[in-house]
């Protein structure tokens, strides 16, 4: 555990001497942004005074806004999301889920009472809650390309405040301190897992779906294991979190947080999964935290807008995974069209059983690529930090080879003495300009002190790690008159 720590501290040295990537888009009004699948698009909500809203479409490596959405369909709390193909934004309002066409610009609308929705990892379905008022809710999956509600579950509990993610075969939903699950194409079931921590406003699911956190006035993070809850990691009290994320491979848990009475009030921390926190930030109203797809920045909301910060000078690994994100993306995209293939629309002539197993074999096929590049990414990049850490530690070995052949036997001289500290027998000695109190008694000191400038310091010498500058070590000052010998310095 302590030669990672060590290792990614040396690669945080490392990461120092690259130019600054970091940017920032100030624009206050901000309520909400969406990062497209490619890494290419953010689209972010601006809301009006009042209860209307508009969308941008941003480039984020042109760092320009290229296109404004107006309409009456959004209003200040909507949800964003672009489709797996990127070629749709969709956004919920409390009448209906719209669908937006980025070539043509043409908004297409579902009608249904949605409060939170997002789509499936197979291109053309949306999942959304809706609420049914006191009786609860319904979870709906929808085909957004015919607009047809092709699977409905009835839920007991409200989901007005809930989060809702999707991971092809359950739908994930958070309110009141429970972590719900329904399990679509399955048996339907329903489950609730109470949390130990039941003052959490949402919850963020980490890559491969194996583990999530919960946050809000506290923070517990857990793992999913046959719709189950584990206690794991953090699994502890973090106060007043605002937002989290995982980093791309899920090695470390990115977490902001408001603290009323310590300065700075607003923080990022970055810890892995045992809860050792390895990083820190000064942020500005930490609102929502994303990595872009190719891992490339951290997107963080703020108050005043939002920050995006080149993630690998946070945690330098994370350089390696954009490189082969860039590197087997073409790959990815054409795995990806089989699985689109399976979940086109379904057909004149397709019973609704029939395009029910084809959309389960695109989930399976779609789970199966992604556990294929995970896995992929995983091996390749703990093999760059394996060899990283074999060529530090070849670099150290060299060096401190160096340093120990560099030691020889040297003599010097004190430089001064300072003021005797009767009450503690301790006498201030000055030597290379090290000063450090030696332990001497009242007449020792007073001779020395008189006739400092004929002792005798001998000891040794050798390099500092950077190789030109010289430490001295096991000195020894002989005292002029009574040669008695007293130590000084690092032994």
């Amino acid at each position: 555990m302590k030669k990672l720590i060590y290792l990614l501290l040396f690669f945080c040295l490392l990461s120092n001497l690259v130019s600054a990537q970091d940017f920032f888009l100030n624009e206050r009004g901000i309520r909400e942004f969406a990062i497209s699948p490619d890494s290419k698009l953010m689209a972010y909500l601006h809301n009006d005074p009042g209860w209307s809203g508009y969308i941008n479409l941003y480039d984020i490596e042109k760092k320009s806004i290229i296109k404004k959405i107006d309409s009456k369909t959004i209003d200040f709390n909507s949800t964003l999301s672009f489709s797996p193909d990127y070629k749709y934004l969709a956004w919920n309002n409390y009448g209906a889920i719209n669908i937006y066409n980025l070539t043509s610009g043409k908004i297409e609308s579902i009608k249904i009472n949605c409060s939170k929705f997002a789509f499936s990892p197979v291109n053309n379905l949306i999942v959304a809650c809706s609420d049914d008022g006191a009786s609860g809710a319904n979870i709906s999956l929808i085909d957004s390309k015919s607009l047809i509600v092709f699977k409905n579950i009835k839920i007991p509990w409200n989901s007005w405040n809930e989060s809702v993610s999707y991971d092809g075969s359950s739908v994930t939903t958070y309110v009141e301190g429970k972590l719900n699950y329904c399990s679509f194409l399955q048996n339907q079931n329903i489950v609730k897992i109470n949390l130990r921590n039941s003052y959490a406003d949402s919850y963020s699911v980490s890559n491969n779906n194996k583990y999530f956190v919960t946050f809000g006035d506290s923070m517990t993070v857990g793992r999913f294991s046959d719709f189950t809850f584990n206690k794991y990691g953090l699994n502890k009290i973090v106060s007043n979190v605002m937002a989290t994320c995982f980093t791309p491979l899920d090695q470390n848990i990115i977490y902001g947080t408001y603290n009323a009475y310590k300065e700075p009030n607003y923080q990022i921390y970055i810890s892995d999964l045992s809860g050792y926190v390895i990083n820190t930030l000064v942020s500005q109203e930490p609102r929502k935290l994303v990595f872009t797809p190719n891992g490339k920045y951290l997107v963080c909301r703020e108050g005043f807008g939002i920050r995006f910060l080149e993630a690998k000078k946070l945690l330098p690994y994370i350089g390696f995974y954009t490189k082969y994100y860039d590197m087997y993306y073409k790959d990815y995209q054409n795995d990806l069209k089989t699985v689109f293939e399976k979940s086109k629309t379904r057909g004149e002539f397709e019973t609704q059983e029939e395009y029910e197993v084809r959309i389960a074999d695109a989930f399976t096929l779609k789970k199966s690529l992604d556990d294929k590049y995970y896995d992929l990414f995983s091996d390749l990049v703990n093999g760059d930090i394996a060899k990283q850490n074999s060529e530090y530690d070849k670099q150290n070995s060299e060096v401190q080879d160096k340093i120990n052949n560099s030691i020889e036997l040297v003599e010097t001289k004190i430089n001064s003495i300072g003021t005797y500290v009767i009450e503690k027998e301790l006498l201030p000695i000055t030597i290379n300009g090290v000063t450090e109190s030696i332990k001497i008694n009242r007449d020792e000191a007073k001779s020395l002190k008189e006739n400092f400038a004929s002792a005798v310091v001998k000891g040794k010498k050798r390099l500092k790690y950077d190789l030109k500058n010289y430490e001295f070590f096991e000195l020894t000052i002989i005292h002029p008159v009574s040669f008695t010998e007293y130590k000084f310095g690092n032994w």
